[in-house]
């Protein structure tokens, strides 16, 4: 597997040390050693990390309006001065949790089909009040590599064919714990700057990818648990005001696909269930799916107790 060569790119925020010396732990256990970590800090000087076995940078940008998507596509760039033989990057948020066998699985589906493609980890909520890793919920995201098997996956990314029918694929692209091929992040020109509000800037990357043909794999062992916090509802409204219009502006095929662009119903998106019609946010929609029989359903409202 020595072919298949990542660094990880961390955007680093205020208020973030514990988490961060976390993440940098969590990286040291790897089986699977990652051979750089860019640290891209956002507007204020780097925290004091002490003695690091991996080989890890620094980068300092001015600060700018909410949002990591500069941070992360400094970061990509960072990481080819610093590693130039790198070929994927990995990039990940400070508040998810992984196991020591993350990276390692990522690599093993490499080099199972090792052309380039974007990889994504499940995750789920760790408990509000702590405790061990859940089990993850039946999400049929999780099962694309495992059920088609990774030439079919890589297949659908590049034999031609009109991938827009794979846009639950890109807006799956979770950026706090996912892989990209580099030279393909260049191609697809990185995180759009005018997504910079915090919600939608992963997903409007993932529609950009399926749409000029990127294959992409989810990778059922290379588990992440975010750490829950509670959702201020309101922000996320009025910043799925700015962000939405811009994706319906940038890709206005989406709707057409199943996928209901509004802002009006809070967290993220709505997707219309294909077997039933029915409405249902994100944070319950795979859920749906994976029970649904086809019979209509009006939707639930949403659940307000998931963290996001």
């Amino acid at each position: 597997m020595s072919s298949f060569r990542v660094g990880v790119c961390i955007p680093v925020g205020p208020n973030r040390q514990g988490n961060l010396l976390r993440v940098l732990g969590d990286l040291e256990r790897q089986t699977y050693k990652p051979e750089v970590v860019v640290l891209v800090y956002d507007g204020f000087a780097p925290y004091e990390i002490g003695y690091q076995k991996l080989d890890v940078h620094t980068v300092e940008i001015p600060k700018h309006v909410p949002g990591n998507e500069q941070p992360r596509n400094v970061g990509v760039r960072a990481l080819e001065r610093f590693a130039p033989r790198v070929n994927y990057v990995w990039l990940l948020d400070t508040d998810i949790v992984f196991r020591p066998e993350c990276l390692a699985a990522y690599a093993e589906a490499y080099e199972l089909a090792p052309e380039p493609r974007i990889m994504i980890g499940p995750y789920d909520w760790l408990p509000k009040n702590g405790g061990g890793y859940p089990d993850l919920r039946n999400d049929q995201r999780w099962d694309s590599f495992d059920e088609h098997g990774p030439e079919e996956v890589f297949q659908l990314g590049r034999d031609g064919r009109d991938l827009r029918g794979m846009v639950g694929f890109g807006l799956a692209c979770f950026s706090g714990n996912l892989v990209w091929p580099i030279e393909e992040f260049r191609q697809v020109g990185g995180f759009h700057p005018e997504m910079h509000h915090g919600r939608c800037e992963d997903g409007e990357l993932g529609l950009r990818a399926v749409s000029q043909g990127i294959a992409v794999s989810m990778v059922r062992k290379a588990r992440g648990w975010h750490l829950w916090h509670q959702v201020n509802e309101e922000w996320v409204l009025e910043t799925n005001k700015v962000d939405v219009p811009i994706i319906n502006r940038l890709h206005p095929w989406v709707e057409n696909e199943g996928l209901v662009m509004t802002a009006k119903d809070g967290i993220r998106f709505d997707f219309r269930c294909e077997k039933c019609g029915a409405r249902k946010n994100t944070g319950e929609y795979w859920i749906h799916y994976a029970s649904c029989k086809g019979e209509e359903d009006a939707g639930s409202p949403i659940d307000s107790s998931l963290g996001f």
